[in-house]
C-alpha cells in the first residue's frame, strides 16, 4: 500500500499541514512504515508525498523512483501483459512511461511528476478500480487515494446528498461521487495531465466504454475460450514469477472455480481457502473441491489464519465489533458498508509479506448479474422506466422521496448516456454492473485489505471485459464464457456441485405467464426480494443438506449490536443524513420493540444509514473539526 498525496498549484505556505495531515491519516493504518515517508516540490507548482508499506514487507516492490526528469510512484498491483518490464518496479514504470497505457493491467494509479517544466501525468486503470479522489479549488488541485485525507485537509464537513443517495439505495456511493462535497473520483481508462502552461488538466482515453459497445457479438469459441485462459494464465503466471505463492479463494461459486482452473493449468503455486459460517455451501463445497485434487487448502477468514479467528466469523465479529466497526470505518473513509466488517476480521496489525490474492469480484461482468429481473427487457423505453423503479424501493418509508429522487435521476443519466454510446438496451444492466457495481462496490474489498496484501482481479483486465462483451446477453445469461474456461483448463473442475446450478440455454423467452409473474414481482423492492431469495437459499440448501449459502448471518450482527447502531446514529442529530432518511422510521425499527423479523429485509440498508453515522461519528471524535479550510478563497 502506498498512501499518497498529490496537488497542483497548491499556495506553499500548506505544504506543512498537508504533509502533516498525510502523517496523521497514515496512522490509521499500523501497517504502513513512517520511515517510509517522502516528499518531492517543483517550484510553487507542484507538492507531492506518501507513505508506504515497510521494505522489507513489500519487496520485491519499488514504490517510488526519482531520475533526472523527476520522480515516479505507483498504488495498487499490475501486471505488465508483454511481459517486457517489471510492473511493480517505479523505476522500470518510468523508463516505459509511454507504454504503459497499453500494457498494463490490473488495479493501478501510476504518477509521473516532471520538474522542467513542471507537469504530473496521471494514469488509472482501466475501469477505475484503482480510485483516485480529487479535491478542486479553482486551479489548485488536491488529489489522493484517501477520501478521508482530503476530506480533513478541505474540512469538508457536508454530506453529498447524491452520494448519500446511492449508497443508502444501491448499497455503494456510484458515479464519481463520494459522502462529502466536492471530492470526487476520477474516472479510469484514461491518463489525466498537469501543465504549467494549461488553464486546466487534459483528458486522453485509452479504455473508452463506449468500445465495448462496438464489439461483434458472436457466440464463444472453443478457441476463442482457450486464448482468453492464456492471456490470463500468462497474467497470473507472471504475478507468481515476481511475488511467489499465492492465495485463492475457494468457494461454491464459478469465479474462484474459474480462478482455480487457471492457476492449475498453469501449475501456478497457491495457497487456497475458503471461508465463511462452518456449515454454509461455499466452506462444504470448497473442502471437496481442496481434498479431490489435492490443493493446499485451509478453512479461515484470511489465507494465513490469523489467531484469534474461531470456526465460526459471525460470532468473531460480533465478539470484536467495537474494535473492527471504528477501524473498519477509518480506514475505508465510509465508503464501504459495515455489513463488510468480515473483510477484516483477523487483520494483523504488522505483516512481514505482502501477500498477492486473487479475487474473484468482476467475474459477473460476464454472468448477466440483473439478468434474472430483466431478461425480456428489449427496448429502452421499458429499461429506462423498470431499472430505476425496481432497483430502487423507500424501503417502507424509510427512505425519503430525496434520496429516491436522486438515485433514480442518476441511473436514467447513466443509462442514456451508454445508449448514446451504442449499447443495446438489453445490455444496460451489464454495463451498470461493470462501470457502476464492480468500479465503485467491488473497489472497496482490495482497499479493505491493501494494507497487507495486494488483490489482482482476473475479471477486471481487458481481456476478460472484452470477450464478456464480445458474447450476447443471453450467452452471458448462461455462464458460457465461465464454463468455456473450466472446460479448456481443467474440465474435470465442471464435474464438481456449485452452490447454484447452471443456467440453462438459451434463456427462457418472456412467456405470457413469466411477463405476468415478472409485473407481480416488480411491485416488490428488490432488495426486499434479495433478502427474501437469501432466506429461500437457506431453506433449500438445509433440504439438500448442503449447508446456507450466506457466509455470515448479517442479521445476527445487527440484533447483535442493535442498540450501539442506533446510539451513534441519534448522536447526529443536525446530519443531512435525515433529509434522506425518515428518521422516525429508522428509530421505530431500531427499537427494542419491533421485532427481528421486520427488521430482516432492511438489514443492508440499515447498515449503510449507521455506515454514514459511525463515519460522520468518527469525524468529530478524531478532532477533525478544527482543521484548516484549505478550499476557502485565497487571501
Amino acid at each position: 500500500m502506498n498512501l499518497f498525496i498529490l496537488t497542483w498549484q497548491m499556495p506553499t505556505e500548506y505544504r506543512p499541514r498537508v504533509l502533516s495531515e498525510l502523517i496523521r491519516t497514515a496512522k490509521l493504518y499500523p501497517q504502513l512504515d513512517l520511515d517510509t515517508l517522502w516528499h518531492y516540490e517543483v517550484s510553487d507548482a507542484i507538492f507531492v508525498a506518501s507513505v508506504h508499506s515497510a521494505v522489507s514487507a513489500s519487496t520485491p516492490r519499488s514504490y517510488v523512483a526519482t531520475d533526472k526528469d523527476g520522480v515516479t510512484f505507483y498504488d495498487g498491483l499490475m501486471v505488465d501483459s508483454s511481459g517486457c518490464f517489471n510492473a511493480h518496479v517505479a523505476r522500470e514504470l518510468s523508463i516505459n512511461r509511454d507504454r504503459l497505457a497499453e500494457s498494463l493491467e490490473g488495479r493501478f494509479v501510476v504518477v509521473h511528476v516532471g520538474d522542467s517544466p513542471p507537469r504530473i501525468d496521471l494514469l488509472i486503470d482501466p475501469i477505475g478500480i484503482e480510485q483516485v479522489y480529487y479535491l478542486q479549488d479553482g486551479m489548485t488541485w488536491f488529489l489522493s487515494n484517501s477520501a478521508g485525507l482530503l476530506e480533513r485537509l478541505g474540512n469538508k464537513k457536508d454530506l453529498d446528498p447524491l452520494g448519500a443517495s446511492l449508497f443508502v439505495t444501491l448499497d455503494w456511493v456510484g458515479g464519481d461521487r463520494t459522502l462529502r462535497r466536492d471530492i470526487r473520483v476520477m474516472e479510469g481508462g484514461r491518463s489525466v495531465t498537469w501543465r504549467q502552461d494549461a488553464q486546466g488538466p487534459s483528458y486522453k482515453t485509452y479504455f473508452a466504454r463506449s468500445s465495448l459497445a462496438r464489439i461483434p457479438r458472436r457466440e464463444i469459441t472453443h478457441d476463442a475460450s482457450r486464448r482468453l485462459a492464456d492471456d490470463l494464465i500468462q497474467l497470473c503466471s507472471s504475478l507468481g514469477q515476481n511475488f511467489g505463492k499465492l492465495n485463492c479463494p475457494l468457494t461454491s461459486g464459478r469465479d474462484s472455480r474459474v480462478m482455480a482452473a487457471l492457476l492449475m493449468q498453469g501449475d501456478i503455486r497457491a495457497k487456497y481457502w475458503t471461508t465463511g459460517d462452518p456449515n454454509c455451501a461455499d466452506v462444504v463445497i470448497g473442502a471437496q473441491i481442496g481434498q479431490a485434487f489435492g490443493l493446499d487448502h485451509q478453512v479461515s477468514n484470511t489465507p494465513n489464519d490469523q489467531p484469534g479467528v474461531g470456526s465460526n466469523p459471525t460470532e468473531e465479529v460480533i465478539a470484536c465489533w467495537d474494535d473492527l466497526s471504528w477501524r473498519f470505518i477509518r480506514q475505508n473513509d465510509g465508503l464501504a458498508s459495515l455489513s463488510l466488517i468480515a473483510n477484516i476480521l483477523g487483520m494483523p496489525s504488522k505483516v512481514d509479506r505482502l501477500d498477492v490474492t486473487l479475487c474473484g469480484l468482476g467475474g459477473e461482468i460476464a454472468r448477466a448479474y440483473y439478468a434474472d429481473l430483466f431478461n425480456g427487457v428489449r427496448s429502452a423505453k421499458q429499461m429506462l422506466a423498470l431499472f430505476p423503479t425496481i432497483m430502487v424501493s423507500d424501503y417502507g418509508g424509510l427512505l425519503s422521496g430525496e434520496a429516491l429522487s436522486l438515485t433514480r435521476s442518476h441511473l436514467r443519466v447513466f443509462f442514456n448516456e451508454c445508449l448514446d454510446e451504442g449499447f443495446a438496451p438489453e445490455e444496460l444492466p451489464d454495463v451498470f454492473y461493470t462501470y457502476e457495481r464492480v468500479r465503485r462496490w467491488a473497489s472497496n474489498y482490495p482497499r479493505e485489505t491493501a494494507p497487507i496484501e495486494d488483490q489482482f482481479m482476473p475479471f477486471c483486465t481487458r481481456p476478460f471485459i472484452e470477450a464478456a462483451f464480445s458474447i450476447p446477453p443471453l450467452s452471458r445469461y448462461a455462464e458460457s464464457l465461465h464454463y468455456g474456461l473450466i472446460q479448456q483448463t481443467v474440465p474435470t473442475l465442471n464435474d464438481l456441485p456449485f452452490g447454484k446450478p447452471w443456467r440453462s440455454q438459451p434463456a427462457p423467452p418472456p412467456s405470457l405467464r413469466r411477463i405476468a409473474k415478472q409485473r407481480i414481482v416488480e411491485k416488490v423492492p428488490y432488495p426486499i426480494r434479495r433478502m427474501l431469495a437469501i432466506t429461500r437459499a437457506k431453506v433449500r440448501s438445509t433440504q439438500n443438506n448442503v449447508g446456507p449459502t450466506a457466509l455470515f448471518d448479517l442479521t445476527a450482527w445487527l440484533e447483535a449490536e442493535r442498540g450501539q447502531l442506533l446510539t451513534v446514529c441519534l448522536s447526529q442529530p443536525s446530519s443531512s443524513l435525515w433529509k434522506l432518511v425518515n428518521r422516525p422510521v429508522f428509530e421505530r425499527l431500531m427499537s427494542a420493540n419491533t421485532g427481528p423479523e421486520e427488521r430482516y429485509p432492511l438489514v443492508m440498508v440499515l447498515f449503510a444509514i449507521a455506515t454514514i453515522c459511525y463515519n460522520d461519528s468518527a469525524r468529530e471524535s478524531d478532532g477533525f473539526n478544527d482543521e484548516i479550510d484549505l478550499a476557502r478563497e485565497r487571501a
